[in-house]
């Protein structure tokens, strides 16, 4: 038996191994017996009537403070831990943002500056729940702070990075700067133990948070362009999950296809083909996973039980907004260690929509539950203007 199950492990990574884009790189005592779970997305699961109520079992709005210090131009990272809020505003602001459960503002994390303790800009962070620190990756190094934001220390780095991940005790992941592999794993002291995905024209295009931690225990990394979700365990990764497009796939063994002028074109713009293509997102709790995807160049949303099986697909702009009510869906940003999905809800998109919807003929014909959830909305903003800072919507799903 243990001979079949070996033979079938070997089977299933030469096939992955063949379709997707894989390290390049040998993985070291890989004992583990597993076999990636793989969702299938055709086009014939696009539905256009969904409610955002088909999935969304409880949620809790968070009004985040608005004050001269608070003030958030642009997300790019959201962690919720310990009853607090971090966010990371890397090009406006430039710095990493903290909340309180309720939205009250706290503090941020370090200063703008060159000397001990100050980043130029801050690249990335992440927050080692180990060791009680916040860090922030810069200009070649990475710096620690307390979770109160109090300056610690410094780990230069011998190598360009561009996002972070803290995987484990002496376990960091880095997205290479360009002139390393993509996915490189280093120590606590900032030394490069192994790395992945030798940079070509393919994985040299970044994406959006390609890395991603939950349950303190789990990994994941994402490459451009590919269908396939790896799981980190150390220094060394495995296929986790596979999301297969059927004959609307595009993954390395098309690119290796193509002419270079092909290659130029879907870089540029992927999501103009008849593919289903590139990730953009994903984030999965211990029951379910949410990504989303460029089809015909209308951005999809993905909704996967791991329970059920059953998955929930719909284009962004054509759907039925019985929570938020705003014309378009609101996109997924983090998923907390209580496996809640934390949503962004930006003022300027939704108060004038439901000063619409107030005054339309359809308001009168809603059932009461509906037009609960609209009152609570529209009670949450009334104090709000398209200046204020963001909503967050943190959402248990229902099983569906």
């Amino acid at each position: 038996m243990a001979n079949k199950n070996l033979t079938l492990i070997i089977l299933i990574h030469i096939l992955f191994f063949q379709s997707c884009s894989f390290p390049d790189k040998k993985i070291n005592n890989y004992e583990k017996e597993f076999t990636p779970l793989i969702i299938q997305i055709n086009e014939e699961d696009i539905k256009n009537n969904i409610k955002m109520s088909d999935f969304i079992n409880t949620f809790r709005l968070v009004k985040l403070e608005t004050t001269q210090q608070s003030l958030i131009g642009g997300f790019k990272k959201i962690i919720e831990y310990k009853g607090r809020i971090y966010i990371h505003d890397r090009f406006s602001a430039k710095t990493v943002f903290v909340f309180n459960s309720n939205g009250e503002f706290l503090f941020k994390v370090g200063t703008l500056g060159k000397g001990p303790g100050e980043y130029p800009y801050p690249g990335d962070f992440t927050i080692n729940k180990v060791a009680g620190e916040v860090y922030i990756l810069t200009h070649g190094k990475i710096i620690h702070y307390n979770l109160e934001g109090k300056f610690q220390k410094e780990t230069p780095l011998n190598f360009p990075a561009l996002k972070i991940e803290y995987t484990g005790p002496d376990f960091n992941a880095f997205i290479g700067g360009g002139q390393e592999d993509k996915l490189i794993i280093c120590d606590d002291h900032g030394r490069k133990i192994t790395s992945y995905f030798p940079f070509d024209k393919i994985n040299r295009m970044s994406l959006w948070n390609p890395l991603q931690s939950f349950r303190d225990s789990i990994f994941l990394f994402r490459s451009f362009l590919n269908d396939t979700i790896y799981r980190l365990e150390k220094d060394f990764i495995y296929p986790y999950r596979i999301i297969d497009f059927g004959n609307k796939a595009f993954s390395a063994r098309h690119i290796k296809q193509l002419s270079e002028m092909q290659k130029d074109n879907i870089i540029k713009a992927p999501y103009l083909y008849d593919y289903m293509t590139r990730i953009t997102s994903y984030y999965e709790s211990n029951k379910f996973i949410y990504f989303t995807l460029w089809y015909k160049d209308i951005l999809h949303l993905v909704y996967y039980s791991k329970v059920t099986k059953n998955k929930i697909v719909y284009p962004r702009k054509n759907f039925n907004n019985d929570i938020t009510f705003t014309n378009t869906s609101p996109l997924i940003y983090s998923v907390n260690d209580e496996g809640e999905f934390i949503y962004l809800i930006q003022p300027y998109e939704i108060i004038d929509q439901l000063n619409e919807i107030k005054l339309s003929s359809n308001y009168n014909q809603w059932d009461e539950v509906k037009k609960n959830r609209f009152q609570q909305m529209l009670d949450f903003t009334e104090v709000l203007d398209e200046t204020s800072n963001p909503i967050l919507m943190i959402a248990k799903f229902k099983d569906f």
